[in-house]
């Protein structure tokens, strides 16, 4: 199945939390929930550089992608992009990510209402980006497909 393909397109499009599985180096998998973006062909998945899932892509590019569409949740299917994923920290990666990552969860109609009525979190969500950032820099994870697959 290619990427193209209008199913796999669509679930990409209508998903809003990846999982991304890693390997440990005794090649034990480790499963991680990040937003992400489809950039320029590739899922991007935004993190910090401390993170697990950070580490050990530094240390096996070999990951796996699970998408569903959680716009609809009746519906079962799930998109895998099995690819190579890089590290990414550069300034430029980090700014085509965030201004995504921008449109695709805080500049539509539905979640500027949704962060309106939940105003009271905004404090608790900063807090929780100071303790990231503390700890290291953001980071992306740039995963290049080698295959999509349609699961049921």
């Amino acid at each position: 199945m290619q990427g193209d393909n209008v199913v796999v397109q669509a679930i990409i499009h209508e998903g809003r939390v990846a999982r991304i599985a890693t390997l440990s180096q005794q090649a034990h998998p480790s499963i991680t929930p990040i937003y992400f973006a489809a950039v320029r062909g590739q899922i991007w998945l935004g993190t910090s550089d401390w993170t697990l899932a950070v580490r050990q892509v530094r240390a096996d590019p070999r990951v796996s992608v699970l998408i569903a569409p959680e716009l609809r949740p009746h519906d079962s299917r799930i998109v895998r992009v099995s690819g190579q994923a890089s590290a990414r920290t550069d300034a430029q990666a980090q700014m085509l990510y965030v201004l995504h990552v921008a449109l695709r969860y805080s500049l539509n109609p539905g979640q500027l209402r949704n962060t309106l009525a939940h105003a009271h979190l905004i404090r608790l969500r900063r807090h929780y980006h100071q303790q990231s950032a503390a700890k290291g820099s953001m980071c992306i994870i740039a995963v290049v497909p080698e295959r999509f697959e349609l699961l049921p």
